[in-house]
């Protein structure tokens, strides 16, 4: 099953992409799934606190040559019900949540449509909660996955928790519901271990971040390749991106603003970060990016999407 990110995009284009994707997965069975961010409810960032994020950016878009990022209005992301309108007239086959449970309404509107509802779980207590919910399946999420951690609530501190296979195996006791495994699945053999663990499917994400169809940019995929060959760099989770603890490749922008901590809440902070990222990623500059990664980069491989498949299903084979 195939997975397409919409957590920042607007109705319009959620339904875009999801006549893209199904017209160029024509001839090719299997659901789609879409994930959504649960967003915090609307909130102010005190101006103090707007002001030293702002400031804390300014030299690193001096760097960049472009102008000094100043914190938008608390638009900054588009409404759930615009989102969830394109959801409901595409109908995609599954419909998943990060950071939290989507409203009740919604997991009951999904099943009228024959949408099945998957929800991003990273401790037992929280997996517990969306089966009450009604929730389809779980989606269990281990320390070792790459990008945005998906905890309910975020926790001050950096993330620490279960591994992938110990997080599906303190689930399984007492959940019903089928559990997908993430985090640091890499070939065959970690997919066989996540089975055994007594989830029912796997869900993988860094193991293909090299592959010439991944959307990540030339620079990314040279600081990925890099960092995977010589282990010259650490894979760890910041703020400084979005204000929500994501994992990815540790870079400057990370230092820079770890060492102030001056990130504001997310998603103010991603808002603010947004004209550095792009303007990054158009200089080919990897340092001011947000490189996400699992933390098993080490073993990934340059590889088409295809070929890939194909050598995970013949190493899944040799250890069932």
């Amino acid at each position: 099953m195939g997975s397409l990110g919409v957590a920042y995009l607007s109705g319009d284009r959620i339904a875009q992409d999801i006549r893209q994707t199904r017209a160029l997965c024509a001839g090719v069975a299997g659901p789609l799934n879409v994930n959504l961010f649960m967003f915090p409810p609307a909130f102010r960032v005190d101006a103090e606190r707007a002001t030293a994020a702002e400031a804390a950016l300014a030299p690193i878009a001096q760097r960049l040559g472009i102008a000094a990022p100043k914190l938008p209005g608390n638009a900054w992301h588009p409404p759930l019900a615009e989102q969830l309108d394109a959801i409901w007239s595409e109908r995609p086959e599954v419909l998943s949540f990060h950071f939290g449970l989507p409203p009740q309404d919604v997991i009951h509107r999904a099943h009228d449509l024959g949408i099945a509802v998957a929800v991003t779980a990273t401790s037992p207590h929280d997996a517990s909660t969306i089966e009450a919910a009604g929730a389809d399946f779980i989606v269990a999420q281990g320390i070792e996955a790459g990008g945005h951690r998906g905890e309910f609530e975020m926790s001050g501190d950096a993330p620490d928790g279960l591994t992938c296979v110990a997080l599906v195996e303190a689930i399984r006791k007492d959940i019903r519901v089928p559990i997908v495994a993430a985090g640091g699945l890499m070939d065959g053999a970690d997919i066989a271990r996540a089975l055994a663990s007594g989830a029912a499917a796997t869900q993988l994400g860094t193991a293909f971040l090299l592959c010439p169809e991944a959307g990540t940019t030339a620079s990314y995929r040279a600081l990925l390749r890099r960092t995977a060959q010589l282990q010259d760099r650490t894979v760890r989770f910041t703020r400084a991106f979005s204000g929500r603890w994501a994992q990815g490749v540790e870079n400057s922008f990370m230092r820079s603003i770890d060492s102030t901590a001056t990130a504001l809440p997310f998603p103010a902070q991603n808002a603010l970060s947004g004209t550095i990222r792009a303007a990054a990623a158009q200089q080919h500059d990897a340092e001011h990016q947000s490189c996400w990664s699992g933390r098993e980069l080490r073993r990934i491989r340059e590889l088409p999407a295809e070929q890939l498949m194909q050598r995970l299903a013949a190493e899944l084979a040799q250890h069932r």
